[in-house]
C-alpha cells in the first residue's frame, strides 16, 4: 500500500544512535508514512537492527547496499520512493514526535511545495536551540531563496524539510562531495512556488566526535567551496540582488575550510592552502562589512589571515578539544 509521505533514512557506522533514530519515526504522530532504511555498506550491526526493525513494523522498507556515501544513499532513497511527499532524517539524529505532522500539515494549510521547520544541536552535556513556536512563514521563490542566504531562520539541511517527490525529478544529491545539501537546495528552491516555515524545533541534530563536520582536514573539504560558488554562479544570473549574499556564503565556505586548513599539517606553499587563504585575504574588507557575519565571527576570520598560529593557539584555549 503506497504511504503519503517517504521517510529516507541513509545508514553507516550508527550503531550506536540508530535504534533512537528509527524509534523517534516510527513514533511519529502522522503515521501514514513508508520509512526507507539505507544500509549503506555499514560495517557493524546497523544491518541487523534495519531487518530486526523491519519484522516489527510493515511500514519499514530496508535497503542493504555497498557502500558509496551519504548522496549514494539518499538517491536510493529517492528511487524506490512511493509517497507524494519525501523527507530525510539522519541515521544518527532523532525528530520530535510531531515533526512530520507539523510539516505536513502546514504544507496543505498554506498550498506549499517545500515544508520546512527548526532544529536543536545536542551535544553530550546539552541541547541548544529549542523552539517551541507555533508562528508559521510563508514566501514565494525569491524571498525563500533571500531566507536560505540570509541564514537567519533556516539553512541548507535536507533534514529539516518536507517536500514534493517532483522537486527530485530531475534533481539528484552528488556523489564525491560534501556540504551535500548545498549543491542542490537553489535548484530544489527554483521548482517551487510556496514555502513555508516555523521554527518550533523537530529536527535533532546529535554532533559526535567523529562526524564529517568535526573530523580533520581532507581534500574533499573544497567541494564545500565548490558547492557555495556553484550556487553563487546561479544567483548571480537568475537573482542578482541577492549577489552579496551569496559571495559572503562563499566567503563562509573558505573561512570554514581555512579553519579546518590552519590545524592541519599543511604545507604553506600547498596550492589549495594558497588559494583558500588568499581568497580570504583578498575579501577581508568585504568580510568586516558583511551582515551575514557576527563580529565574533568576522574577527575570528581576521585573525585566521593575520596569523594561523595565533589563531590557532587562541581557538585551543577556547575549545580544548581540537
Amino acid at each position: 500500500m503506497d504511504r503519503l509521505i517517504s521517510i529516507v533514512v541513509p545508514i553507516y557506522k550508527v550503531e550506536k544512535y540508530l535504534p533512537k533514530c528509527i524509534e523517534s519515526i516510527l513514533n511519529q504522530t502522522f503515521t501514514d508514512f513508508e520509512l526507507i532504511l539505507i544500509n549503506d555498506g555499514s560495517p557493524d550491526k546497523c544491518g541487523e537492527i534495519c531487518d530486526q526493525y523491519a519484522l516489527l513494523d510493515s511500514r519499514i522498507k530496508v535497503i542493504h547496499k555497498e557502500n558509496g556515501g551519504l548522496s549514494s544513499a539518499r538517491n536510493e532513497g529517492i528511487e524506490v520512493a512511493q509517497g507524494s511527499y519525501i523527507g530525510f532524517v539522519d541515521g544518527d539524529d532523532f525528530i520530535a514526535e510531531d515533526m512530520y505532522e507539523t510539516l505536513y500539515n502546514n504544507m496543505i494549510n498554506y498550498n506549499a511545495d517545500i515544508s520546512m521547520c527548526g532544529y536543536a544541536d545536542v551535544y553530550s552535556d546539552r541541547v541548544i536551540g529549542l523552539n517551541s513556536s507555533d508562528k508559521v512563514y510563508c514566501w514565494d521563490r525569491n524571498k525563500s531563496i533571500f531566507e536560505l542566504l540570509r541564514g537567519k531562520l533556516y539553512s541548507v539541511h535536507a533534514v529539516t524539510k518536507l517536500y514534493k517527490r517532483d522537486s527530485f525529478k530531475h534533481i539528484r544529491y552528488p556523489r564525491g562531495k560534501v556540504s551535500e545539501d548545498a549543491f542542490v537546495i537553489i535548484d530544489i528552491l527554483e521548482t517551487i512556488d510556496k514555502a513555508v516555515y516555523t521554527p518550533k524545533t523537530g529536527y535533532f541534530y546529535n554532533h559526535r566526535a567523529e562526524s564529517i563536520n568535526t573530523t580533520a582536514y581532507r581534500e574533499i573539504d573544497l567541494t564545500r567551496i565548490e558547492a557555495h560558488m556553484r550556487n553563487y554562479k546561479i544567483i548571480e544570473k537568475g537573482y542578482p540582488q541577492f549577489k552579496r549574499l551569496a559571495f559572503d556564503r562563499v566567503l563562509g565556505a573558505n573561512g570554514f575550510v581555512a579553519h579546518k586548513m590552519a590545524f592541519s599539517n599543511l604545507s604553506e606553499d600547498n596550492e589549495d592552502v594558497k588559494k583558500v587563504f588568499s581568497t580570504l585575504r583578498r575579501n577581508i574588507l568585504k568580510v568586516i562589512s558583511s551582515r551575514y557575519f557576527s563580529w565574533k565571527r568576522k574577527l575570528s576570520l581576521l585573525l585566521l589571515v593575520i596569523s594561523k598560529k595565533t589563531y590557532c593557539m587562541i581557538i585551543k584555549r577556547v575549545n580544548p578539544t581540537i
